[in-house]
Order: C-alpha cells, then structure tokens, then sequence
C-alpha cells in the first residue's frame, strides 16, 4: 500500500490548520470514466488542490504562499503542532511515543485542503488575479472542470444565458494561455476546446498537427465528434 503524505499549512487570515494530503492518485483516477478534459488535465496538474478556501473564515490562498507547519507520513510533527500543554515536545523521542500512545495534536482535526468551486475561482480572477502565466492557468483549467462536474452530477451545464457566457469567455482564455505552449498534449487540449465551442474546423486542423503516436486513439476520438458536429464533453471509457 502506498504511503499517503500530509502536509499541514495554516490559514494566513485566521490560524485554522489545514491538511493536504500528497499521494498521487492518478493511477486510481483512471480506472473511472472520466471527461476528456479532465483526462488531458489530469497528465499537468497535481491531484491536491494548490488554491484552497479555509472552512473556517472563507478565506481564499495559494497553499505554497504561505507557511507549512509541518508533515505527518512518518509519525513527525513541529513543535507548534503539538498540544501547548506538552512540557516535554523538545524530544523527538517523546514526540513520536505521545503521538503513538495518545498524543492529540492541534491538526488532529484539520480538514482538507478542497478545490475551489466555479464561483470561488472566478472571484479568484476577479479580485486578485495572478500575474504568473501558470497559476493563471491552473485557476481556468479549473473552472472548466467545475462546469464538466456539473455533467456528471446530473445538473445543466449552465445557470443561466450570463453563466454561458462566462463559460464561453473562460474557454476564449484558456486557448490564448495555451496555444502558446506547443507539446502535443496542449495542442489536443486547444483542440478539443475548440471544438467544445463548435469551431470545427480549427479543431481538425489542430488535430492534423499532433505527430505523437501515443495520442492517435484521442485525436480519433475528436475527430469523429467534428464529423458529427458534436460540441459536448466527451466522455472516456478507461476501465
């Protein structure tokens, strides 16, 4: 079994601790049918949150921006972690038997760091946007993931004609970030955005582009929804 990390970060505004747990759970990821979008995504991005809401004051930062208190994937903590009543937490030894045998550290109850939802990443854009290119476009790929969620909960994909609208602005966005980029895997993503936003025609074109054998099953896939005019999120089969 593998080892899950955490790691422990305070909310800058309040004090509340917050865990984030680092293992890597792609490979378990794609046992599920999952949207193209989110499979294309999911090769970029972490699968821990790097922006997070505090549950506490609802307040909105970047976890890497901030102080980490410590990690707790083999039993070792700061001392600030520890119980204040502790009169003992300059021993290591100590630290690891209290926590073995009892020890109820502060972050005992911490919550998890959660991705943004749709409308906590637009406020994100709207009031504090980042200068850096690629947080930038982590905050956008992830409103696109938040729309695609929606599909599969069951709901609309969009709220209302405005909704739509910032739906289409974002996706606009998304392509001038990333058409820049020239690995294969970004061409296919700006390809399928494309074609999400009924430009066929470019999207084929892009698709004629990409020379990585290893993605010929996905520009397949893409191409056969042009033909047919398709705008809609795909959806994989990858069990």
């Amino acid at each position: 079994m593998q080892q899950r990390s955490k790691t422990v970060f305070k909310c800058p505004q309040c004090g509340q601790y917050i865990t984030r747990s680092d293992l890597n759970l792609k490979g378990k990821f794609f046992r599920h049918k999952i949207s193209l979008h989110k499979y294309i995504i999911a090769q970029k991005l972490p699968s821990y949150p790097k922006i997070t809401k505090c549950q506490k004051c609802d307040k909105i930062f970047w976890l890497n921006l901030f102080r980490r208190v410590g990690s707790y994937n083999n039993y070792m903590f700061d001392d600030d972690l520890l119980d204040e009543d502790d009169s003992s937490k300059d021993s290591v030894l100590y630290k690891i038997f209290y926590f073995l045998f009892g020890c109820k550290p502060k972050w005992e109850n911490a919550g998890y760091a959660q991705f943004l939802y749709i409308e906590d990443n637009f406020k994100v854009l709207d009031i504090n946007p980042p200068k850096i290119k690629s947080r930038l476009i982590y905050i956008r790929l992830n409103i696109l993931l938040g729309y695609n969620d929606r599909i599969w909960d069951n709901k609309p994909l969009f709220q209302s004609k405005e909704d739509q609208l910032k739906w289409k602005y974002n996706i606009d966005q998304l392509i001038l970030l990333i058409e820049t980029l020239y690995s294969d895997m970004n061409k296919l993503l700006v390809a399928e955005l494309h074609r999400n936003i009924g430009e066929f025609d470019k999207c084929t074109e892009l698709l004629n582009n990409i020379t990585d054998e290893r993605l010929h099953w996905l520009t397949d896939t893409i191409r056969k929804e042009c033909i047919n005019k398709n705008s809609n999120v795909i959806l994989l089969d990858l069990g």
